[in-house]
């Protein structure tokens, strides 16, 4: 990994005030419950390629957390998917500490895009995660309504902030869709 995508990565964590909690050994669908984003919606995307065998469906987990147990329960199903987090909380054999110099189907995130410093750093890592979606793959993702303390959506109602990322979104890639708003919209981004 290139320095400054571990900057922007550590940049991201190190302001969050959430603390990723995952209910081990609950299973829903096909991916541990918690997470609204993997348990209800990644499985949706999963099946857009269900003509491929799980193998040749390449996953990126973005914000894995430390025990990436997404990351687990998918390579378990058979698919093929990297993790990354902040240095602190990846693990040899789990995570991938260059996970951005690959290209992916699907690449997902939760609870990461709401905690840039500033708008800058959340244009530039939107742009990031633009460049390793394979074309006619999917990004998905959320934006919480809470934290939002941080510079990025700084001054915004929370319609404003959904609406700026939104737009970010949209330049990134060819289409964008909002799947749902459970505290705050999950988006569905296709290259």
């Amino acid at each position: 990994m290139r320095d400054n995508d571990q900057n922007n990565l550590q940049l991201i964590y190190e302001k969050s005030v959430y603390e990723r909690q995952f209910r081990s050994g609950r299973q829903s669908g096909k991916v541990l419950s918690s997470s609204v984003v993997a348990n209800e919606f990644l499985p949706k995307v999963l099946d857009l390629f269900k003509d491929k065998e799980p193998k040749d469906v390449s996953v990126l987990d973005v914000g894995s957390g430390k025990h990436a147990l997404y990351t687990l329960r998918l390579r378990e199903m058979g698919y093929d998917v990297k993790a990354i987090d902040l240095p602190e909380n990846m693990s040899e054999g789990i995570h991938n500490p260059d996970a951005f110099n690959y290209n992916y189907d699907i690449v997902f995130s939760g609870r990461v895009l709401n905690v840039f410093s500033d708008q800058e750093e959340l244009k530039n890592f939107v742009s990031k995660i633009s460049n390793v979606v394979k074309p006619n793959g999917y990004f998905l993702c959320n934006l919480p309504e809470s934290p939002r303390d941080f510079g990025a959506y700084e001054g915004m109602t929370t319609k404003e902030g959904n609406m700026f990322l939104k737009s970010i979104l949209e330049d990134n890639f060819k289409s964008v869709e909002i799947l749902a708003n459970r505290s705050g919209p999950i988006f569905l981004c296709k290259k």
